[in-house]
């Protein structure tokens, strides 16, 4: 019999029986008592509860423990370190039901030493308020991840409204001119339309990132800051063009840095000692990550000409003969020259180092200085890249979770899968999971939890659906819940290139020249492919789905992944029939036998969507989810129009008899 706990125990012993008990106290030294007592806070205290005794055993390896639960509600737990009480707690946490406590011996520890999920800073994540962010670490503590990596700098590609994509979460002192404010429309439920929603980031508004930090020590997790450079990097090279890329010319380019110039290099030793001392260190902070990733030029960032290409790529006189690789590795070093002098480790992303043929050179140059660092393999696609190990840094495996929270959602089970089938085979450190942060994605969250903890014995996407379903009442019932939903979320293909598309997220990053509205309903009206019958075929599956699923239980923290699945798939549903119905008033426009008052009714339904966005979904997500949704509320009656007019075409076109997809 299995017992409800994720990430699954290794070894665990039960027949199932539960013993009614509070807990009187904690037996133990200090430090592993105060462990075990914060885990453990809101568990009854009563006279004739039990004991819980701590037990010191250097037979067992770092973050193991062993637990035992006795049917007389006798209750030993034995690990070697802090962590290994920790989890134990967490455990036995989870044991704890309504009726009581599972009687059970467990013995348990993780496959990989370090365990964590990424946090990029994006719409949504940078207007996390302090008590989200605690909960957040609370939540991936309860699911035994050790690490929390927070992207406090990157620079994207303009999005809604023009918004400039970049972000900075923490003062960065001697640097007053990095700011990153926002301005985008978010719906106004009072106003029945779109307004200017403007801000800063609010961890760099109100300098949380030092108490972040502060908690994730305190409930054992590892907080690491990422800064993202030379790729991802604008706003820097922008607001001190001493240290950007130059062009041709010698002219600074305002993206990427030059790594040659003596005061180029210079500025940029000085902003990452203001990083590193100021505020890294001043944090508490062991090491960072400098991303390295995506190094290569990128379009639609200037919102004064989103059509011009960016190169980072440096070509002053001194940085002209060195290719993207030489470069980059140029960059790494002087980075890790600053990390070094004050004793931090960092983290990199994978691809640039190995597009552009460098891993080997990049190996011996941290042989030869001997440098702390860790390079993480990252892909969320097939096929994957092949990671490899190597003896100069850790290696960690970057699958996700989720990629960006305003969309809809996804199960990236079988890329999560993929990757620690990998970690397995090059013997990795750690799992180090990528995304924006969506707590609706719990389930994505405890299946990374549970593969980085068990490795192969987790078996596979498989075998985490089935103890996932087995919490529910109706393990036969969730499990054909969760297959139905995962025909359809689970799918890259569908989800990425067809689902998502009907949000406006993909069409803003393609330039000004895009109408979404127009674009998107004269491409689903075309008779072949028949897109419109994909997306109802999405739509009825989920719905299947969500009818089918027997209630999710809670788990720790994560106290509404029931009511939050529901609502993703009901956001799903409800968006998909706001842009099938869309569809149809076109057609009917376009044949000149649109209804009077049809599109008044439509905009009525979409705009109750938007109003529950607004409340369902959380404070800080809201406004950039009810931005994808509403724009085509806003833009469609004035199609209609047009369409009715004849100024707008090719949306009531015949089907073929036999139709040619290429």
């Amino acid at each position: 019999m299995t017992i409800p706990v994720i990430p699954a125990p290794q070894r665990a012993r039960t027949r199932g029986l539960r013993c009614d008990v509070g807990m009187s106290r904690i037996v133990g030294d200090d430090a592993e008592r105060c462990v075990v007592q914060q885990v453990l806070s809101d568990w009854e205290v009563r006279p004739d509860g039990c004991e819980i005794a701590l037990l010191r055993s250097q037979d067992l390896a770092p973050q193991h423990y062993r637990l035992r639960v006795a049917a007389e509600g006798k209750i030993e737990i034995e690990a070697s370190d802090e962590a290994g009480f920790r989890y134990a707690a967490h455990t036995l946490r989870a044991l704890r039901g309504e009726h009581g406590i599972i009687v059970c011996e467990v013995e348990d520890g993780p496959r990989f030493r370090e365990r964590g999920i990424f946090i990029e800073s994006f719409w949504g994540t940078d207007l996390l308020q302090l008590p989200d962010w605690l909960l957040m670490l609370d939540r991936f503590a309860a699911l035994k991840f050790n690490r929390l990596g927070i992207s406090v700098y990157g620079c994207w590609d303009l999005r809604h409204d023009g918004d400039r994509g970049e972000y900075l979460f923490v003062p960065v002192p001697g640097f007053d001119k990095l700011r990153t404010p926002h301005r985008f429309r978010r719906y106004d439920a009072g106003q029945r339309r779109l307004v200017d929603h403007e801000y800063l980031p609010v961890m760099f508004a109100q300098d949380l990132f030092a108490e972040v930090v502060a908690y994730g020590a305190r409930v054992g997790i590892e907080v690491i800051p990422f800064v993202a450079g030379p790729g991802h990097s604008s706003l820097l090279p922008r607001e001190y063009p001493v240290l950007s890329a130059r062009d041709e010319r010698g002219v600074p380019v305002g993206y990427g840095y030059c790594v040659s110039a003596a005061e180029a290099r210079a500025e940029l030793e000085r902003f990452f000692t203001a990083v590193v001392v100021d505020v890294f260190q001043a944090a508490g902070v062991q090491r960072f990550g400098v991303q390295a990733d995506e190094f290569f030029p990128i379009r639609n960032v200037l919102p004064e000409d989103p059509a011009r290409r960016l190169d980072p790529y440096c070509r002053c006189e001194s940085c002209a003969p060195l290719s993207p690789g030489e470069l980059l590795l140029r960059y790494l070093d002087l980075v890790g020259a600053v990390a070094a002098a004050h004793g931090l480790g960092m983290v990199h992303w994978h691809d640039s180092l190995e597009r552009e043929g460098v891993l080997e050179l990049y190996a011996a140059q941290c042989e030869a200085t001997g440098r702390d660092v860790t390079v993480s393999w990252w892909g969320y696609n097939d096929p994957l890249p092949s990671a490899r190990s190597c003896s100069a840094w850790r290696t960690w495996v970057t699958p996700t979770p989720g990629l960006i929270a305003s969309l809809l959602p996804q199960d990236f089970t079988l890329n999560i899968s993929q990757w620690v089938d990998q970690a397995e085979r090059i013997d990795a450190d750690g799992v180090f999971a990528y995304n924006t942060y969506q707590p609706a994605h719990a389930r994505n969250y405890a299946a990374v939890a549970d593969a980085a903890w068990n490795g192969k014995r987790s078996g596979g996407g498989r075998g985490f659906a089935q103890r996932w379903a087995q919490r529910t009442s109706n393990a036969d019932d969730a499990s054909l819940a969760d297959d139905l939903a995962a025909s359809v979320y689970g799918s890259y293909a569908l989800m990425t290139y067809v689902v998502q598309q009907t949000l406006p997220y993909f069409a803003v990053s393609s330039g000004p020249e895009v109408r979404y509205t127009t674009d998107l309903l004269r491409t689903l009206a075309t008779p072949f492919p028949a897109l419109t019958s994909a997306l109802r075929q999405a739509r009825d599956t989920l719905a299947c789905a969500q009818a089918t699923m027997p209630p999710i239980p809670p788990y720790g923290p994560w106290e509404r992944i029931d009511a939050d699945w529901r609502w993703e798939i009901e956001r799903t549903t409800r968006h998909l029939d706001a842009v099938g119905a869309a569809v149809e008033l076109a057609r009917a426009a376009s044949r000149g036998e649109l209804a009077e008052g049809a599109v008044g009714q439509w905009r009525t339904r979409s705009e109750s969507l938007l109003d529950d966005i607004l409340v369902r979904t959380p404070a800080w997500l809201a406004p950039i989810v009810s931005r994808e949704h509403a724009q085509v509320v806003e833009e469609l009656p004035e199609l209609i129009e047009r369409i009715s007019a004849g100024e707008e075409s090719g949306f009531d076109l015949p089907p073929p008899w036999h139709a040619w997809l290429f």
